[in-house]
């Protein structure tokens, strides 16, 4: 019998790893490896493409502007750089790695993985495929079309896609809107931000045949929120206490 990707709900999600190693260490394979021994079988990381044709596990920003506020250098910049430069430019500490090392660092741990830009999508199902892990991915991304570019390129059923739709504006969030039309035919899951959570969303997406997952619940309330509304996944920064929350 196929393995199964998903696991018996709700299940447990470490965003970017979660903190286990350390606030500073996120998408790092340090995050992955104390996320695991906290019994976590589910991680979430992003991934970029460097100059030298790396899938590296960086968030990035979308713009200076928002680098500013974050931290995180833009995607644009990072992409220009080959990994050892973007690891020499690391602070000190943290150690950048691909999504390569990571799924063969950690071979019975899942993920959930988020290509930042479109020029990471060719090389990201390349990678998938090489490293024979079709049966334990689910790919997401804001970009819808990005989803069904991906899909289109990797033809396999065993991997899984998501939409993640963030938190925009209520009356004008496009994801809200494509998902109430039925518009996520290219997809298995959605992922919605907590605040939109509520049983009649959740409920919408199993509607639509999609499994529903939370991001990033980081208080009792919104985890419990989640769980309450019928959540198929809880994403989270704060390792334990999800696992306690959920416990």
């Amino acid at each position: 019998m196929a393995k199964d990707f998903w696991g018996r709900p709700p299940i447990a999600i470490a965003h970017r790893g979660g903190d286990g190693a350390g606030e500073d260490q996120e998408n790092t394979l340090a995050a992955f490896v104390a996320a695991q021994k906290l019994g976590y079988e589910y991680g979430e990381t992003d991934v970029i493409l460097t100059a030298d044709g790396q899938v590296a596990a960086i968030h990035g920003s979308r713009n200076w502007l928002q680098a500013y506020y974050s931290g995180h250098p833009p995607r644009r910049a990072l992409q220009k750089l080959t990994l050892k430069e973007i690891k020499s430019h690391a602070d000190d500490g943290v150690r950048i790695t691909t999504l390569n090392e990571i799924l063969a660092k950690l071979p019975s741990m899942r993920f959930f993985i988020d290509p930042k830009t479109d020029q990471v999508v060719l090389p990201l199902a390349k990678l998938i495929k090489d490293a024979g892990a079709q049966w334990r991915v689910c790919v997401g991304s804001f970009s819808y079309d990005r989803v069904v570019h991906f899909k289109k390129i990797i033809k396999d059923e065993r991997v899984q896609t998501s939409f993640i739709i963030g938190r925009g504006v209520r009356l004008a969030n496009k994801g809200v809107h494509r998902l109430k039309s039925g518009r996520l035919k290219d997809v298995d899951a959605v992922q919605l931000h907590h605040s939109l959570v509520s049983k009649e969303m959740i409920g919408l997406a199993h509607d639509h045949g999609l499994k529903a997952l939370v991001w990033t619940a980081n208080s009792p309330l919104s985890i419990k929120n989640a769980v309450r509304c019928g959540a198929d996944g809880v994403m989270s920064d704060t390792a334990q206490l999800l696992k306690n929350t959920l416990a």
